[in-house]
Parts: C-alpha cells; sequence; structure tokens
C-alpha cells in the first residue's frame, strides 16, 4: 500500500513536467518531412516531432502539434510550417520555442510565462515579420492576411528592427504589421472551432492539474491516517519536497517560500499557470518577487512578473489577489489610473489612443 501510495504521489508531482512533443492528426492527411525523409500521416494518428521537422497540412485537413511546455498550435488545412527550435527546461525558466510560418493559418495557444530569456514565436515569410508572446491566445492567417492577438498582447517586429504590441483583439496585415485590420476580416468558423476546442483542452487540463495538486499538497486525504503516516515517510526523500512545497504555497506562508532556491520557486510558478491556480500563482509569484527584489541581472524575470501581474488583475474581478493588487496600485498611483480604466483599454471599450500607448508601453517586452 505504501508503495502504490508513494508512486500516485510520484505520478502527480510530475504530471506537468515537459513532454515529447508530437502532432496529433484530428482530420485529413499531413505530411513530416524529416531530413531526406518524407512521413505521411492521418487521421487519428500522431507522431512524436524533432527541431528541423516541416509539417505539412493537406485539403480539408486540420490537428494538434503539442509543444514541450504543453502549449497547442493547431494547423488548418494547405498549412506548412518549419520547426526552427524546441528547447524547454525541467523546471521551464527557459523555454525557446520557435517555427517559421510557409502558408496556411495557425492558432496557438500559449500555456506558460515566458520568462526572462525564454520565447514562443513565429516567423513569417514577408518582411522577416517575427510575432513573439509572453502567454497568450493568438493566430496567423496568411490565407486571410492577417495577425491577430485573441488574448493578452503580443510583440510584433519586422524588416525596419522596430516593434509593436497588439492588444486582444487587435489584428493586423501579415505583410506589414504597420497596416491595421478590421474584425469583419476574421474566419469565423477557424475562430469558432478554436475557441471551442480551447475550452476543452483548458478545462480537461485544469482539471488534471487541480486533483493532482490537491492530492500533492494533502487536501484530498486531509482526514486520511494511514496518508498521513505515508507522506511523512516520502517527505524524508528529496524526490518528494512537492509534498512540503505546495503545502507552504497553499497556506501562504511566504517567509518559508523565500528560503526555497529561485529555481524551484518558478518551477512552481509556471505550474501554477492558468485560471484554477490564481491564487496559489499569486503567492509564488510574490516569494519570487521578494527573493530577486535585489539582484541587478533580474530585470527581464522582475518585468515578466509583473506583466502576468497585470492581465491577472484586468481579467479576474470577483478572486481576491493581493501581491498583484500591491504591484499594480504602485503603477495605478503612477499614472493616476484606475484598473477599471485599464480594463476598459485591454477590452478596447476605452479607445483613448494615448491610453492605448500608455498600456502597451507597460506590457511590452
Amino acid at each position: 500500500m505504501l508503495g502504490i501510495s508513494s508512486y500516485d504521489y510520484y505520478e502527480a508531482i510530475h504530471a506537468d513536467d515537459p513532454i515529447n512533443p508530437t502532432i496529433l492528426i484530428d482530420m485529413g492527411e499531413w505530411t513530416v518531412v524529416r531530413w531526406e525523409t518524407a512521413i505521411d500521416l492521418s487521421e487519428s494518428e500522431s507522431y512524436q516531432l524533432k527541431s528541423g521537422d516541416a509539417i505539412e497540412t493537406k485539403d480539408a485537413s486540420k490537428g494538434t502539434i503539442t509543444w514541450p511546455d504543453h502549449s497547442v498550435t493547431r494547423m488548418w488545412a494547405n498549412t506548412r510550417i518549419v520547426i526552427s527550435k524546441m528547447e524547454v527546461n525541467q523546471n521551464y525558466d527557459s523555454i525557446k520555442i520557435s517555427m517559421e510560418m510557409k502558408r496556411g493559418k495557425i492558432w496557438s495557444n500559449v500555456v506558460r510565462t515566458m520568462i526572462g530569456d525564454s520565447y514562443f514565436e513565429t516567423k513569417l515569410p514577408k518582411n522577416n515579420i517575427v510575432a513573439a508572446v509572453r502567454w497568450t491566445v493568438y493566430e496567423i492567417n496568411l490565407d486571410g492576411g492577417y495577425i491577430h492577438a485573441v488574448t493578452h498582447s503580443m510583440e510584433l517586429s519586422d524588416i525596419s528592427g522596430k516593434s509593436l504590441s497588439l492588444l486582444p483583439g487587435e489584428l493586423v496585415s501579415s505583410d506589414n504589421i504597420w497596416i491595421k485590420k478590421g474584425k469583419e476580416i476574421l474566419d469565423a468558423t477557424w475562430e469558432t472551432w478554436n475557441n471551442l476546442t480551447d475550452q476543452t483542452y483548458l478545462k480537461t487540463r485544469t482539471d488534471v492539474l487541480i486533483k493532482n495538486m490537491n492530492l500533492v499538497d494533502g487536501t484530498e486525504k486531509a482526514n486520511n491516517i494511514f496518508d498521513q503516516f505515508t507522506r511523512w515517510i516520502l517527505s524524508w526523500f528529496p524526490s518528494f519536497d512537492a509534498l512540503n512545497i505546495t503545502k507552504q504555497i497553499q497556506v501562504n506562508n511566504i517567509n518559508w517560500l523565500i528560503g526555497s532556491n529561485l529555481s524551484t520557486l518558478v518551477e512552481y510558478y509556471q505550474k501554477y499557470q492558468g485560471s484554477g491556480f490564481l491564487e496559489e500563482r499569486d503567492t509564488v509569484r510574490n516569494s519570487i518577487m521578494q527573493k530577486i527584489s535585489e539582484t541587478k541581472d533580474s530585470t527581464s524575470l522582475l518585468l515578466s512578473l509583473k506583466n502576468s501581474a497585470v492581465w491577472d488583475m484586468v481579467e479576474n474581478t470577483n478572486i481576491a489577489l493581493p501581491w498583484a493588487e500591491k504591484v499594480i496600485g504602485n503603477w495605478l498611483d503612477q499614472i493616476q489610473w484606475s484598473i477599471q480604466e485599464i480594463r476598459d483599454v485591454i477590452s478596447q471599450k476605452n479607445l483613448n489612443e494615448n491610453m492605448q500607448i500608455q498600456v502597451k508601453k507597460w506590457l511590452s517586452f
């Protein structure tokens, strides 16, 4: 019984670790080109990917790439991409995912925060355009000629060396990022399918993560005497440190968490991404910010954490996030705006151009 319980804990602790990247074909025919070899795939088949692979979809095809960090990219018919790089550290403190898009349309849901020098980017075929994100949903439709920030913001650059940010709902040309586009050109069928598929994927993912976290932090079997004995035995083994760490996060023990090493805190911050872990993410984010507040070489990490605090406050009105509120409060005091005004700008209910520029500047990389 002790062995079975130990294995259950081990599986729960590692359930959200990096995975092997794969494609799963929902419909139609795909080809993966690897060096001189072409691998043909059809409906319901899956295949493990490597850096350098070129992926092509045929007519009436669609399917999903699942990246090492659990982010996903969906491809439609007659689409071709080439994977330039896939490097993901065990604790997600470094994520480097890059692809070149040649034709067609893709929809990506990035489930981690890109911390420090991490990146998730798509290179387009014209004008050296690069679309980069920190944590967002975005689509690129070369058939329709547009780039669309669906949630959160994205950073675009081109051959000029200049860059601009898009807020949720904004569109620009996929040939010239300085040309704005209207929502009337959106592919409604493609967008509807992706939104529904995202909801299913995120709900399934969140349900699994919550179940595993509840087991690891002791919530699920709080009154089970045998389980308490099992946890006590396992606590002596370094590979089961997660049992104590998740418990300290659950009870908001900031002082204890600050004593943990930075790599561990970043790992749990990344594992608490998603709507089901707002309070836990707020606790870990604050622990990291306090730990690195006096470190000179942590500027990019601090910026990533501050940006995530902005989005957590903007998108959630009914959950208390005291540490995110503190970060946002200092910023709002400087610019003399309310959090509701920021929400209105991001949702494009307030189209004041000066306020949009300031918000984009704050959220820029």
